[in-house]
């Protein structure tokens, strides 16, 4: 009989079974008689099992278990300790991509949901999440952007956010999970835009009008109708909490992979609002489903998702917004250490206003970032997030720190 110690974990402990290939040879009480790790070559195991064979026939079996073995051509996948030490799928899977979900102008008002990947949580088993994510925002209107005239053209965005989350998620089998969170973001001044400054003028990047405006302000001008309407000018007055919502999510570890295939989950998840966001409009009520795969090469492992959203919100500040939202998310994660990985990450996500210049074009975010595990199930990340290809639909640069503690 085989066992996939992939998707029988407890089994696999059971016979404390650390590394694949194991053989174990039982009597008929069901005792172990002898056990091999490795491969043995064909004559080897030939003549074991022809000498348990011939003990059969006689009623003498070995006397004692036999040394555990393992051939110098075999390559051994040892299952892992500590935060993946009770995991499924651990073959294919590793610490997984950084949680952050899109930090984007108008993807933040919606907190667009993130692709999820499969998962390595087993029945039974506990998770707690904490996270939390600084980014800077700065875009505006270079043809018609005039400060000193207060003029500022279609729109003009200068502010930081900070995105507080924590999740709890339970192993309701070894195939299924149930995750729930609760996301929380402020938007204020900040702080960063000296330091962004600074960098620029050390690597001989042109500001795009930082330098025209008071360092770490708060200011929000919308202005669609190019001058039809009266924009929305928003300032220090509207710095704070600005949307509150609670995630749930239900996720299905379809397969663990094989040799060849890949690891593949797909989650169904639900939000509601439960603060609101000021001059957001519509049902506050959003879903979506991923579908993911990842797959390990030597110390590397690789992460595909594709997710689908449909937003119940409408408008913003009577700004049609995009009711769907299509999402890819693609990771590498390089196991350089037995606790510690490397990780780069690329989160694509359609625009979420309707007609409405850059915000209607897709955002592109880059994260590095490092994942470590100092105590046993509990990995500490951190991250620095980048725009690139769309800069004023992606935030100008972030820092993401956040604590994953399974029990």
């Amino acid at each position: 009989m085989a066992i996939d110690i992939d998707r029988q974990p407890d089994l696999a402990r059971e016979w404390n079974v650390e590394a694949t290939p194991t053989l174990f040879v039982l009597d008929a009480a069901g005792e172990v008689a002898a056990e091999v790790v490795g491969a043995l070559p064909a004559n080897e195991l030939g003549s074991l099992l022809r000498r348990f064979a011939g003990g059969l026939d006689t009623g003498v079996l070995p006397g004692e278990v036999e040394v555990t073995r393992t051939s110098a051509s075999s390559a051994l996948t040892y299952r892992p300790k500590g935060f993946r030490g009770r995991s499924i799928c651990f073959s294919h899977v590793g610490y997984g991509p950084l949680k952050i979900p899109s930090q984007s102008v108008f993807q933040a008002l919606r907190s667009g949901i993130q692709p999820r990947t499969p998962s390595t949580l087993s029945r039974g088993e506990h998770e707690l999440r904490g996270r939390l994510t600084w980014a800077n925002m700065w875009a505006n209107d270079n043809d018609r952007f005039s400060p000193s005239t207060d003029e500022f053209g279609r729109y003009f965005i200068d502010f930081e956010t900070l995105e507080g989350a924590v999740a709890y998620a339970y192993g309701l089998s070894d195939v299924l999970e149930i995750e729930v969170e609760l996301e929380q973001r402020w938007r204020f001044g900040g702080a960063m835009d000296g330091f962004i400054q600074g960098f620029h003028d050390l690597i001989g990047v042109g500001q795009n009008g930082r330098d025209l405006v008071p360092r770490n302000d708060f200011r929000l001008v919308l202005d669609p109708s190019a001058g039809l309407q009266p924009p929305v000018d928003l300032g220090a007055e509207s710095a704070g909490l600005f949307s509150r919502t609670l995630l749930l999510t239900f996720q299905h570890n379809v397969t663990c992979g094989t040799s060849t295939w890949p690891a593949v989950s797909y989650a169904i998840g639900a939000r509601t609002s439960i603060g609101g966001t000021p001059g957001l409009e519509g049902r506050d009520f959003d879903a979506a489903v991923s579908l993911a795969a990842s797959r390990r090469f030597g110390n590397v492992y690789v992460y595909l998702t594709l997710g689908y959203a449909w937003y119940g919100s409408e408008t913003y500040y009577d700004i049609e917004l995009e009711r769907q939202q299509l999402t890819v998310l693609a990771a590498s994660e390089w196991r350089f250490k037995p606790r510690m990985s490397l990780v780069l990450q690329y989160l694509y996500a359609e625009g979420a206003a309707v007609e409405f210049g850059p915000f209607s074009e897709p955002s592109n975010e880059v994260v590095v970032g490092l994942k470590w595990e100092p105590t046993s199930a509990g990995v500490l990340e951190v991250g620095l997030i980048e725009n690139v290809v769309t800069f004023d639909n992606s935030p100008d640069f972030g820092i993401h720190a956040g604590w994953t503690q399974r029990f």
